[in-house]
């Protein structure tokens, strides 16, 4: 429509872009924790080291589950949802360790595959919606530079983690539990910016 048209350099101006930046970066570093880990955390439970590649597909599917109810609930809804499915996640885990369920660990698997796979699922319409079409390319390419920072941020603090516990997986998932809970910090105030 060209009324909402920014440039690149508008779009990084803009408190929608900087909190919807932080939301991918923080849900990107929580899936990552676990997906760098997914195996050796099967293994943990004594589950076979191919359930740890439930994340990888509920991440694919996490895409198209994640974009489609873009379309349906609109940014505000899906990017909270988005936000809750790693915070259950992230209970799923601590619950499976402290228990020992290793149902509950392999709903964990799925919930951090689909929450994982939402934020780069969303990035495309949110960018395109929000900033508009003509800049979309360079604008949408700007925005998934979230990818980097957090393929560095979740894993090197989570192997930091593993190593100080002795091998132990709970602080990972509780890394995971607290990063996705401060995502909703930046959730909420896109939220109220967003019409």
């Amino acid at each position: 429509n060209g009324t909402n048209d920014k440039t690149p350099s508008e779009m990084a101006r803009t408190s929608n872009f900087a909190f919807f930046y932080l939301w991918a970066l923080l849900i990107c570093s929580a899936g990552l924790i676990i997906i760098n880990s997914a195996a050796s955390i099967s293994v943990s439970f004594g589950l076979l080291p191919v359930m740890g590649l439930l994340v990888s597909v509920f991440n694919g599917l996490g895409r198209i589950i994640l974009g489609t109810l873009f379309d349906l609930l609109k940014e505000k809804r899906t990017i909270l949802l988005n936000s809750f499915i790693l915070i259950f996640a992230g209970l799923c885990f601590i619950i499976g360790y402290v228990t020992g369920l290793t149902a509950v660990v392999i709903l964990g698997f799925i919930l951090t595959g689909i929450g994982y796979g939402g934020a780069p699922a969303i990035t495309s319409p949110f960018i395109n919606k929000t900033f508009g079409t003509k800049h979309f390319s360079i604008n949408f390419g700007i925005s998934n530079t979230f990818l980097i920072p957090s393929a560095l941020i979740g894993p090197i603090i989570s192997s930091a983690l593993i190593e100080q516990s002795n091998g132990s997986y709970n602080t990972t998932f509780y890394l995971l539990l607290g990063l996705s809970v401060v995502s909703l910090v930046p959730c909420l105030k896109l939220a109220r910016n967003l019409k």
